[in-house]
């Protein structure tokens, strides 16, 4: 039911995310090395996306496997091991026994924690496999029924922080923002989530309306604050 209701913006997300660039050192890797690798290796690569990003089903997979949860469980050692075989494999120097299931399982893990463009390891809240695990609890008190207007504003106010870290801390660093303009944008759509969420609560209340009406705005009030101002965060930062 969830996945119908927000299919759109699924593929929207997962277009975006198709497009961070996946290259963590820009450093070109020697060809000859390469061509070896690829050949003992015929369907790994370090470059492109695992799934055929032509097929709408092929970049849902790639979507799910840069949020996927589990990826947050993995320690240190596993993130430190995923991107040393990967440096092993740019060398050519890959031990005989690893399959390339497991070299797509060490490019998973280090495209979904570290950043794309600097190599740093993003913070665990930050990433994008913890995306649903952290939203869950912000969704959750956006859905409580009946919710005054301190309350509204508390929870639309907690989302809009939490994208915008999410938003700037996998930002592309080769087109920096300053404090001024990241706060312009925090301060957009805190303001037109707030004003939506609250304004439909307000009219949801009003007895003019019918109790299917009333219904209907008190329950799409959260989504659609959400939507406008994610709208304004993404376009903002």
């Amino acid at each position: 039911f969830l996945f119908k209701r927000f299919r759109g913006l699924f593929r929207f997300i997962s277009l975006l995310i198709c497009h961070i660039p996946s290259i963590m050192n820009k450093k070109p890797v020697d060809p000859k090395v390469l061509a070896v690798m690829q050949q003992r290796y015929p369907g790994f690569d370090l470059y492109q996306p695992r799934y055929d990003q032509r097929e709408y089903m092929g970049r849902v997979k790639h979507f799910w496997s840069i949020v996927d949860p589990r990826n947050i469980l993995a320690t240190s050692a596993d993130l430190d091991s995923a991107v040393g075989l990967l440096e092993q494999y740019k060398s050519g120097t890959v031990p005989a026994n690893v399959t390339e299931e497991q070299l797509w399982q060490a490019r998973k893990l280090r495209d979904s924690t570290f950043h794309p463009d600097t190599g740093e390891k993003i913070f665990l809240p930050f990433r994008f496999s913890a995306w649903a695990p952290v939203n869950l609890v912000v969704v959750a008190g956006m859905m409580i029924p009946n919710m005054g207007a301190g309350a509204t504003i508390f929870w639309q106010v907690l989302n809009q922080t939490i994208n915008v870290t999410v938003n700037y801390a996998n930002r592309n660093v080769d087109n920096p923002m300053s404090t001024t303009q990241i706060g312009m944008g925090f301060g957009s759509a805190v303001i037109a989530s707030c004003a939506i969420a609250v304004g439909m609560a307000k009219a949801a209340s009003l007895s003019r309306w019918g109790p299917t009406t009333r219904m209907l705005l008190s329950r799409l009030g959260p989504f659609t604050a959400v939507a406008a101002a994610n709208a304004v965060n993404v376009a903002a930062i």
